[in-house]
Protein backbone atom coordinates (compact mmCIF):
# COMPACT_ATOMS: atom_id res chain seq x y z
CA UNK A 1 0.00 0.00 0.00
CA UNK A 2 1.31 3.04 -0.76
CA UNK A 3 1.85 5.72 1.92
CA UNK A 4 -0.88 7.28 3.69
CA UNK A 5 -3.32 9.85 2.43
CA UNK A 6 -3.90 13.38 3.88
CA UNK A 7 -7.34 12.55 4.93
CA UNK A 8 -6.74 10.04 7.95
CA UNK A 9 -10.16 8.95 7.44
CA UNK A 10 -9.72 7.83 4.10
CA UNK A 11 -6.68 6.25 5.07
CA UNK A 12 -7.96 3.82 8.06
CA UNK A 13 -10.80 2.97 5.36
CA UNK A 14 -8.20 1.81 2.74
CA UNK A 15 -5.61 0.14 5.18
CA UNK A 16 -9.34 -1.83 6.34
CA UNK A 17 -9.86 -3.24 2.83
CA UNK A 18 -5.31 -3.98 2.20
CA UNK A 19 -6.27 -5.94 5.51
CA UNK A 20 -9.45 -7.75 4.86
CA UNK A 21 -7.32 -8.31 1.21
CA UNK A 22 -4.74 -9.98 3.09
CA UNK A 23 -7.35 -12.19 5.02
CA UNK A 24 -7.66 -10.38 8.51
CA UNK A 25 -10.40 -11.25 10.56
CA UNK A 26 -12.80 -8.27 10.51
CA UNK A 27 -12.47 -8.18 14.70
CA UNK A 28 -8.82 -8.07 14.55
CA UNK A 29 -8.86 -5.49 11.68
CA UNK A 30 -11.41 -3.19 13.68
CA UNK A 31 -9.23 -3.85 16.80
CA UNK A 32 -5.63 -2.74 14.89
CA UNK A 33 -7.58 0.24 13.57
CA UNK A 34 -9.64 1.29 16.61
CA UNK A 35 -13.08 1.02 14.76
CA UNK A 36 -16.09 -1.24 15.58
CA UNK A 37 -16.47 -4.50 13.48
CA UNK A 38 -19.80 -2.98 11.70
CA UNK A 39 -18.42 -0.27 10.53
CA UNK A 40 -15.57 -2.67 8.76
CA UNK A 41 -18.10 -4.92 7.38
CA UNK A 42 -20.03 -2.03 6.07
CA UNK A 43 -16.35 -0.79 4.39
CA UNK A 44 -15.61 -3.83 2.85
CA UNK A 45 -19.14 -4.00 1.62
CA UNK A 46 -18.60 -0.90 -0.10
CA UNK A 47 -15.30 -1.58 -1.66
CA UNK A 48 -16.98 -5.15 -2.84
CA UNK A 49 -19.97 -3.37 -4.37
CA UNK A 50 -18.29 -0.34 -5.99
CA UNK A 51 -14.61 -1.09 -5.89
CA UNK A 52 -11.64 0.42 -3.72
CA UNK A 53 -12.23 3.74 -5.03
CA UNK A 54 -15.61 3.94 -2.98
CA UNK A 55 -13.21 3.77 0.28
CA UNK A 56 -11.62 7.54 -0.98
CA UNK A 57 -12.68 10.55 0.31
CA UNK A 58 -14.44 12.71 -2.03
CA UNK A 59 -15.17 16.36 -2.51
CA UNK A 60 -17.67 17.86 0.32
CA UNK A 61 -20.63 19.55 -1.20
CA UNK A 62 -22.19 22.76 -0.75
CA UNK A 63 -23.51 25.97 -2.51
CA UNK A 64 -20.83 27.78 -4.25
CA UNK A 65 -18.97 30.88 -2.84
CA UNK A 66 -21.28 34.00 -3.48
CA UNK A 67 -18.52 35.72 -4.48
CA UNK A 68 -15.88 35.11 -7.05
CA UNK A 69 -12.41 35.43 -6.54
CA UNK A 70 -12.20 38.63 -8.16
CA UNK A 71 -14.59 40.26 -6.38
CA UNK A 72 -13.34 38.99 -2.76
CA UNK A 73 -10.63 40.80 -3.94
CA UNK A 74 -12.08 43.97 -4.95
CA UNK A 75 -13.80 43.80 -1.25
CA UNK A 76 -9.91 43.48 0.05
CA UNK A 77 -9.16 46.53 -2.00
CA UNK A 78 -11.91 48.57 -0.53
CA UNK A 79 -11.75 47.99 3.10
CA UNK A 80 -7.75 48.76 2.44
CA UNK A 81 -9.06 52.14 1.66
CA UNK A 82 -10.89 52.90 4.41
CA UNK A 83 -14.63 52.96 5.65
CA UNK A 84 -14.42 57.09 4.87
CA UNK A 85 -13.42 56.20 1.12
CA UNK A 86 -16.63 53.25 0.99
CA UNK A 87 -18.86 56.42 2.13
CA UNK A 88 -19.24 56.33 5.77
CA UNK A 89 -18.80 58.10 8.67
CA UNK A 90 -15.95 57.25 10.98
CA UNK A 91 -12.59 54.89 9.85
CA UNK A 92 -14.47 51.95 11.63
CA UNK A 93 -15.50 48.96 9.76
CA UNK A 94 -18.70 46.78 11.07
CA UNK A 95 -19.70 43.33 10.07
CA UNK A 96 -23.00 46.00 8.89
CA UNK A 97 -21.06 47.89 6.81
CA UNK A 98 -19.04 45.60 4.90
CA UNK A 99 -22.34 43.48 4.37
CA UNK A 100 -24.02 47.05 2.89
CA UNK A 101 -20.70 47.27 0.75
CA UNK A 102 -20.89 43.71 -0.47
CA UNK A 103 -24.79 44.30 -0.91
CA UNK A 104 -24.59 47.80 -3.05
CA UNK A 105 -21.17 47.08 -5.28
CA UNK A 106 -22.07 43.34 -5.53
CA UNK A 107 -25.79 42.41 -5.52
CA UNK A 108 -24.74 39.76 -3.02
CA UNK A 109 -26.50 39.26 0.28
CA UNK A 110 -24.79 37.51 2.82
CA UNK A 111 -26.36 37.05 6.33
CA UNK A 112 -25.00 39.60 8.89
CA UNK A 113 -23.50 36.44 11.19
CA UNK A 114 -21.72 34.96 7.69
CA UNK A 115 -19.68 38.33 7.49
CA UNK A 116 -17.27 37.09 10.26
CA UNK A 117 -16.37 34.16 8.28
CA UNK A 118 -15.54 35.80 5.08
CA UNK A 119 -13.43 38.50 6.53
CA UNK A 120 -11.11 35.78 8.47
CA UNK A 121 -11.43 33.60 4.81
CA UNK A 122 -9.42 37.11 3.29
CA UNK A 123 -7.16 37.51 6.42
CA UNK A 124 -8.95 39.94 8.47
CA UNK A 125 -9.37 39.06 12.51
CA UNK A 126 -11.88 41.23 14.97
CA UNK A 127 -9.94 43.99 16.64
CA UNK A 128 -11.42 45.41 19.77
CA UNK A 129 -11.37 49.10 18.96
CA UNK A 130 -9.10 51.51 21.09
CA UNK A 131 -10.39 52.79 24.51
CA UNK A 132 -9.37 56.31 22.92
CA UNK A 133 -10.50 57.90 20.28
CA UNK A 134 -8.18 58.10 17.41
CA UNK A 135 -9.34 62.05 16.66
CA UNK A 136 -8.73 62.81 20.05
CA UNK A 137 -7.82 66.58 20.76
CA UNK A 138 -6.02 66.84 24.50
CA UNK A 139 -5.32 70.62 24.33
CA UNK A 140 -9.02 71.26 23.42
CA UNK A 141 -10.07 68.52 26.58
CA UNK A 142 -7.52 70.46 28.94
CA UNK A 143 -9.22 73.69 27.54
CA UNK A 144 -12.91 72.24 28.46
CA UNK A 145 -11.85 71.42 31.42
CA UNK A 146 -10.08 74.31 33.07
CA UNK A 147 -13.01 76.84 31.72
CA UNK A 148 -16.36 74.61 31.53
CA UNK A 149 -16.36 71.77 34.19
CA UNK A 150 -14.41 74.36 36.32
CA UNK A 151 -17.57 77.01 35.64
CA UNK A 152 -19.85 74.13 36.05
CA UNK A 153 -18.39 72.94 39.25
CA UNK A 154 -18.92 76.18 40.70
CA UNK A 155 -22.17 76.72 40.33
CA UNK A 156 -24.35 76.33 43.37
CA UNK A 157 -27.33 73.35 43.23
CA UNK A 158 -30.33 75.16 42.61
CA UNK A 159 -33.00 74.78 45.34
CA UNK A 160 -36.33 74.26 44.85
Amino acid sequence: MDAAPADFHEWRRLRAWALHQKDWEREKIAEALDISPKTVRKWIGEARRKGEDALKARPRGGAAPKLSKEQKAELVDIIELGAEEAGFEGERWTQARIRKVIIDRFSVTYHQNTISRLLAELGYSYQKPATRAAKRDDEAIMEWRSTTLAAVKKKPLSQE
